[in-house]
């Protein structure tokens, strides 16, 4: 059963995206009916299959966000799928994707993903001049904005310094790179509140709104 009081506690000037990823198409459905419209998917063979099972209304109305690590076997199907793609961590890809983009006649909306926290494991641009707008003359792709994912904490004070460093990157890139736009996508069921009074335009919630799943995740 979803938790539908959580939805009051993301402010109107933030986007709220439902992560439903592993559940059935049968939970977007019902986060559909509660006014959500931006949905982020992991593993696209398993949303191929789920996006098929969805009412037009729905495939047409909604708002399909790539919020996983893209490998570069599926980044033709990525395009087609998904209406943005939130986890741009390398220039490779952000060039692979607006070549697949242009193929499809598309626009796709892009987030790079920033590496803020310094962790080895983790993807993404360290420094401004990593990101890649000077390089590739995008002609198929937005850059809306930034999007991080800080380490797992069990006190959401423990994720403020890393979403306050993520906006005064974005501050800095936009300077540099104005065509860059300012969504900042940081935050989910771990931290989400203290995400948006640090400026987070976009928050990615799973547990909160859908509960535990099988395969525990932090969003």
């Amino acid at each position: 059963m979803m938790n539908t009081s959580v939805i009051a506690t993301v402010p109107p000037r933030v986007t709220l995206v439902a992560v439903t990823k592993t559940l059935p198409a049968s939970s977007i459905v019902e986060a559909y009916r509660q006014g959500i419209r931006h949905f982020g998917e992991n593993y696209v063979g398993e949303f191929e299959k789920k996006y098929a099972q969805l009412p037009k209304e729905i495939q047409q109305g909604a708002t399909f966000h790539m919020i996983g690590h893209v490998q570069s076997r599926k980044i033709k199907k990525v395009a087609e799928l998904f209406d943005w793609v939130d986890s741009v961590d390398s220039v490779k890809l952000a060039q692979k994707l607006d070549e697949a983009a242009g193929k499809l006649h598309k626009k796709l909306h892009v987030l790079f993903q920033i590496n803020i926290s310094g962790e080895a494991k983790k993807s993404g641009f360290h420094h401004v001049n990593m990101l890649p707008c000077e390089h590739i003359p995008y002609r198929n792709m937005s850059v809306e904005g930034l999007m991080t994912m800080p380490p797992a904490v069990t006190d959401p004070e423990g994720s403020r310094n890393i979403f306050r460093s993520l906006k005064h990157f974005s501050e800095t890139v936009r300077k540099k790179q104005p065509a860059i736009g300012s969504v900042l996508s940081m935050g989910t069921s771990q931290d989400y509140q203290v995400a948006i009074d640090e400026g987070a335009t976009m928050v990615r919630l799973g547990t909160m709104l859908f509960g535990e799943r099988e395969k525990k995740s932090n969003l």
